[in-house]
This record gives structure tokens, sequence and C-alpha cells, in this order.
């Protein structure tokens, strides 16, 4: 399964869903990541789908507006038992995350490969 969004590219593997932002998801473009964000909470009403993995490869910055949809999406993952992390985040973010406390809660991995296998061992 494969959905392309205008902000966020969905795809399935396995058990686990990817997302990969496209562009920034900055403040400026709530109304957008709002109207993609429930369309990706959608893609979670599949019982198949266990863990999430969000790849920053495409992208340099996240806003709160889409923290507050990767907190949503980590609940429903949450709730059936699975796992959510990021992977490919900039230097930057990565640094915001750490100080924050966020990356406790999306665990931070280098790659799409080691961020994959980090769901697939939980």
């Amino acid at each position: 399964m494969s959905t392309a969004a205008k902000m966020i590219q969905a795809e399935r593997q396995g058990n686990t869903l990817i997302l990969t932002p496209q562009e920034d998801l900055r403040e400026l473009e709530y109304q957008e990541i709002t109207a993609e964000g429930e369309g990706l909470l959608h893609l979670l009403d599949d019982p198949a789908i266990r863990n999430l993995v969000v790849d920053f490869g495409q992208t340099d910055y996240f806003g709160s507006t889409a923290l507050g949809l990767f907190a949503q999406l980590r609940q429903r993952v949450r709730a059936r038992g699975g796992r959510m992390v990021f992977c490919n985040v900039s230097p930057h973010e990565a640094e915001i995350m750490e100080v924050t406390g966020l990356a406790r809660f999306w665990p931070l991995h280098p790659s799409r490969e080691a961020a994959l296998a980090a769901v697939s061992a939980a």
C-alpha cells in the first residue's frame, strides 16, 4: 500500500506504516497538517498495522502542530501494543527532541532500516 498525499507520503511494510513528510511541517500549514492527519489516523484503523515509523529524510523541520498529530498517532499505535519511532531527523530537530525529553516518546534512529529493525524487535 502506498498513498501520496500533498505533505506526507504513507506506505506500508508488513505490519508497519511508514510516514515520510515531503516538506517542512510548519505552523503556517496548520489546516493542511490537520486535514492530512485525519487521513493518517484513518489508515491506523487497519488492525493489521501495529507499528509506525516517521522518516524525516525529505525535510528538516516540524512544528507543534505536527507534534500534536504525532501524539495522536502514537496514542493509536500504543493502544494496540505497537511502537512509534522517528528516523532521519535533522541534527537541529534531534537536539530539540533530546533537550525537551520528546525523544523518550519517539525514539530517534539514524536510518529507516534501523527504525524498522527497532519496531520489529518489539
